[in-house]
């Protein structure tokens, strides 16, 4: 399949049909810098006419490693994370995170298929520090907002991800009139399956996104049903208190966390 690009798209300020969007690639794979090829090399692949697309999964499980995400699963997600976050065409976002993997594949891939207008940096620990306006929404990881608390107002709302938060950094994001969330999933569901708010309001548990729903092994470890996403009865290893189908705790991790950023 060959995706569609939403009519509101703009990258760097720039509205960008399909052929737009290629020009861009190829200048970026080109001549491009290092993180700039990367995100070159994903628009190829994005707009190819193949059904899925490698990518490769950060270790955080595990060792690294291939996998195969069907394209419709990924549009899907990204179609969840608009509904659950109210984040439609227009909405101005950061990408900050390297499309190396998956939470900055999926924010390209929120920006081309909701018509976001998206700003491309390079990945680095202080991203809003150079930001000239405030955006509705960008995704980070825990020690990219750590560093970035004296700027963190330069974005509505931030999705954290990547590791687990340190209760410091809770207590640092109270009053910096941007609201927080913290994401859980991982590659192989293309992003985040739940949400957790932090701020203004702490939520002990983690919320369903879209149609996803829970159940626990007999190790009382979660398991993901998330049709839409192609994943059913997908294990992990994180022991969790299970509220009911679509909410969760977790309680302990019996090996790395499946947490990551989205």
């Amino acid at each position: 399949m060959i995706p569609k690009i939403h009519p509101t798209f703009k990258l760097n300020g720039r509205h960008l049909d399909h052929q737009g969007v290629m020009i861009v690639a190829y200048s970026y794979v080109k001549e491009g810098t290092e993180w700039e090829k990367e995100v070159g090399d994903f628009l190829l692949n994005w707009l190819d006419d193949f059904d899925v697309m490698t990518v490769f999964t950060s270790g955080s499980t595990g060792s690294p490693r291939q996998y195969k995400l069907n394209k419709q699963h990924m549009i899907n997600s990204a179609i969840m994370t608009g509904e659950h976050f109210d984040l439609g065409p227009g909405t101005e976002a950061l990408c900050c995170l390297p499309l190396s993997y998956i939470a900055g594949k999926m924010m390209m891939v929120r920006a081309l298929m909701l018509g976001w207008e998206i700003d491309l940096v390079k990945p680095s620990s202080n991203p809003l520090k150079k930001a000239e306006k405030r955006y509705d929404f960008t995704a980070m990881t825990p020690m990219q907002v750590t560093k970035s608390l004296k700027n963190i107002h330069k974005t509505k709302m931030v999705l954290i991800g990547g590791a687990a938060i340190r209760a410091q950094l809770i207590e640092d994001l109270q009053h910096k009139h941007t609201k927080a969330y913290h994401s859980y999933g991982m590659t192989e569901t293309a992003s985040h399956v739940a949400i957790k708010q932090l701020y203004p309001k702490f939520e002990n548990e983690y919320t369903a996104v879209g149609d996803i729903s829970f159940s626990k092994d007999k190790r009382d470890c979660l398991v993901i049903n998330a049709p839409s996403l192609g994943t059913n009865d997908l294990g992990t290893n994180d022991i969790v208190e299970l509220i009911d189908e679509h909410r969760f705790k977790i309680r302990a991790v019996l090996m790395m966390s499946s947490i990551l950023a989205e």
